[in-house]
């Protein structure tokens, strides 16, 4: 009795971590924000946390280019934890550089090719190139068969107009749950073509509204000159089961699931097809 009830403690007590360690990657929210501005050159910086900023990711492009940052509990994977070794390293390696290398023009000779490995090389290549060529047109026509087959595919599909509105609603989830909470801001822009103002300012209204940022975030347009200045900050939450749910919803509906059902039981009818054929012989 002693061990059955060891047993059943370690069983429970390995579920519950189970269940603890789901519902909390499910329900532990991507946290992230995102600073932008551009007044002569643009500046970028965003942020995303996890897991109580356990997992970090910052990326920021300014006028000395692009950097990304990843850290897991605060520290950058592969650099050293102290600053002495990375002085030490740095030194070394200063040190290694200022050696020069110094080589004699007989052993720069000796080392260069003769004329007939060159041409040998130069015959290889084009042969190699002319091989790469046929593979890449040869690929290239799979491709287009592929694509043909899914077409036709797709034409003797049943449920067109159901799958279309399950894709429409599917997309407007996903956007839901990754849109941003808040949004700060304010956007001036100015095409060449006033038309094209016109058709973008009311594309960047509808959005606006959409995301109910209308009041906070301000959107002006110039029709006279071409132009864009621009101060954005925008943070939000991103939750793991609101990515899920979508998709898994899209997946048991009748059109989802006349397109999964085949992939999932394919083995199954195959093999049931040959007890058959066996059964008959």
């Amino acid at each position: 009795m002693l061990i059955l009830k060891v047993l059943g403690i370690i069983i429970l007590t390995v579920f519950s971590l189970t269940l603890a360690i789901i519902a909390l990657v499910l329900f532990m929210p991507v946290k992230w924000k995102a600073d932008g501005k551009k007044n002569g050159s643009i500046e970028f910086c965003a942020e995303a946390s996890w897991l109580i900023r356990m997992l970090s990711l910052r990326f920021a492009i300014d006028a000395s280019g692009s950097h990304l940052f990843f850290k897991i509990f605060g520290r950058e994977p592969g650099k050293p934890k102290s600053g002495k070794t990375r002085i030490k390293n740095g030194a070394s390696g200063n040190e290694k550089r200022s050696k020069p290398l110094k080589k004699k023009t007989a052993d720069i000779e000796s080392d260069c090719p003769d004329a007939e490995n060159r041409k040998d090389s130069s015959a290889k290549n084009e042969a190699k190139g002319e091989k790469d060529d046929s593979g890449q047109k040869k690929s290239l026509e799979q491709r287009i068969n592929g694509l043909r087959e899914k077409w036709s595919a797709y034409s003797d599909y049943p449920y067109k107009k159901e799958l279309m509105d399950e894709a429409m609603l599917l997309l407007a989830r996903l956007l839901k749950a990754v849109a941003p909470k808040k949004i700060i801001g304010r956007i001036l822009f100015g095409f060449d073509d006033p038309s094209l103002t016109g058709a973008a300012l009311g594309m960047l209204h509808l959005i606006a509204a959409f995301m109910k940022v209308s009041r906070s975030f301000a959107i002006e347009a110039d029709f006279e000159k071409k132009t864009l200045v621009f101060n954005i900050h925008a943070a939000g939450r991103i939750y793991i089961w609101s990515l899920l749910w979508p998709l898994l919803a899209i997946a048991a509906s009748k059109p989802g699931w006349f397109i999964i059902k085949p992939m999932i039981f394919k083995k199954r009818k195959d093999g049931s097809r040959e007890r058959q054929l066996e059964q008959q012989f």
